[in-house]
């Protein structure tokens, strides 16, 4: 499996979330393989637009398990989903909306729509992509990888970075992943909730007027396979933001829920289904 919002949803489908899908696949063998693949976790993919003429996605990744680093290489759509084909009342039921930073025309017409339904929205950002400064202030939450808040404030800091993404919209908090340094999550202090969540695993500070929580990484006994350990880490987040769990708390799901990721080879073979984490992380 790939694609960073489909390995997202497998993880919060096997965390016991009701998922869809809603992005641009072409009528071929590969569409037809990602929509299987994703429907046999759970994932609804009734959603998906079909076109005719279109390769779907496609990456190939390459594993080097004796420096625990990986080349891809992508062979992306030749278009992207456009506003006028999403789907009519697509967002109808919906507890919470998660973009994936990509299609960012239709993205930010589907997250103007939740702003105003008052559905949460979840951004998911790792790179500068074509119109992604449409999206950003319509996020409530915004999940990036280590790179990115130095990217969005060129010289800063990756806090200060973080502390620029959060003053651009509407977010709540931005969570930075740092791989096997855990990640770390940042709100401003009046937002900070009567009582702190204490665990051995989480370091609170400040900077200014903002509260830093970092959350050690998870132990796991063999690192095999880093690919998407982002994208289940956000999953978990995803069934945080769903129901309603304490923001430290998802963290700490989502710690252990990539970690076990990382023992198996590829983005989801090893995911862990909600039967095998462990109640007190739920």
């Amino acid at each position: 499996g790939g694609g960073n919002a489909a390995n997202s949803l497998t993880a919060a489908r096997r965390l016991g979330v009701e998922c869809s899908l809603c992005t641009k696949l072409g009528e071929d063998a590969n569409g037809d393989l990602i929509r299987n693949e994703l429907n046999s976790d759970g994932v609804d993919t009734t959603l998906c637009v079909s076109k005719a003429g279109l390769d779907s996605p496609f990456t190939y990744i390459l594993v080097d398990t004796s420096t625990q680093t990986r080349t891809c290489v992508h062979q992306p759509i030749q278009e992207e989903l456009l506003p006028e084909e999403l789907p009519a009342d697509m967002l109808a039921g919906v507890s919470v909306l998660h973009l994936d930073g990509r299609n960012t025309l239709a993205a930010a017409q589907l997250a103007k729509e939740a702003n105003k339904a008052g559905v949460p929205v979840v951004l998911d950002i790792e790179k500068v992509r074509p119109n992604i400064d449409k999206v950003l202030p319509l996020a409530d939450f915004i999940v990036t990888n280590t790179g990115y808040p130095k990217i969005f404030k060129e010289g800063a800091s990756t806090e200060e970075g973080m502390a620029a993404l959060l003053d651009q919209g509407r977010a709540k908090w931005v969570i930075t992943t740092l791989g096997s340094a855990g990640s770390q999550m940042m709100r401003r202090t009046k937002d900070d909730p009567e009582e702190r969540v204490s665990d051995p695993a989480l370091t609170y500070s400040s900077l200014d007027e903002y509260t830093i929580v970092k959350c050690r990484a998870h132990d796991v006994a063999e690192v095999v396979d880093t690919t998407g350990a982002g994208d289940s880490f956000i999953g978990a987040m995803l069934y945080g933001v769903a129901s309603g769990m304490p923001t430290e708390r998802a963290m700490l799901l989502a710690s252990f829920v990539a970690a076990t990721k990382c023992s198996g080879p590829g983005a989801r073979s090893a995911l862990p289904l909600r039967s095998e984490v462990d109640e007190k992380l739920l």
